[in-house]
């Protein structure tokens, strides 16, 4: 699961819930860059490390849409 799309989804959905309570978790952007960087740093494979790199960017597009309430575009895109 790890490095999948649903597991990104999954932390950005923690980390918003966190930013309700306690006002000082970081913004969704933050918390991006800092997974696109653990996925730079990473001892793997170009391969893998591209496919992380996708898997988080449909994940962080998916939250952009979800928290907007585009739930539209989450069915059909």
């Amino acid at each position: 699961m790890n490095g999948s799309t649903q597991y990104y989804i999954e932390r950005f959905k923690t980390n918003v819930m966190n930013r309700l309570i306690e006002n000082e978790a970081m913004t969704l952007s933050d918390q991006y860059e800092l997974y696109k960087e653990n996925i730079e740093k990473l001892e793997e494979s170009a391969d893998l490390k591209a496919t992380y790199l996708e898997n988080l960017n449909k994940a962080y597009d998916w939250m952009q849409l979800y928290i907007k309430g585009e739930e539209e575009m989450l069915l059909h895109g």
